[in-house]
């Protein structure tokens, strides 16, 4: 498997565990807004970094009317995943399998 070295940014909820993760503060306040609005305000959040050695796997980029996705393998499972992409996402994302207990793969494309 191929390996990067790259800062990976999570938010944590104040009582709660990581659920967003991006390669840049500004992606995952961003996340947030997008996904927990309805739940929670970014100020109740902690966004924390560190540099990880993250496994790299090739994706390709999917058109829909509404916007685009990134489809990849994932590695810890086998199974196809998609991810939607967004203004900050510019030749590789940063996600992770449900069933990888939050390990962090960068998908390249």
């Amino acid at each position: 498997m191929v390996h990067r070295n790259v800062t990976v940014f999570r938010v944590f909820l104040s009582g709660g565990g990581s659920d967003i993760i991006g390669m840049s503060e500004r992606q995952v306040r961003a996340g947030v807004q997008r996904h927990w609005l309805s739940k929670v305000s970014t100020g109740n959040c902690t966004v924390r970094s560190k540099q990880e050695s993250v496994v790299a796997v090739d994706g390709q980029v999917i058109c829909f009317a509404k916007g685009s996705a990134i489809r990849w393998n994932c590695p810890l499972c086998g199974n196809d995943h998609e991810n939607q992409l967004d203004e900050f996402d510019d030749r590789a994302k940063l996600c992770f399998c449900e069933r990888g207990h939050g390990t962090a793969i960068l998908v390249e494309w």
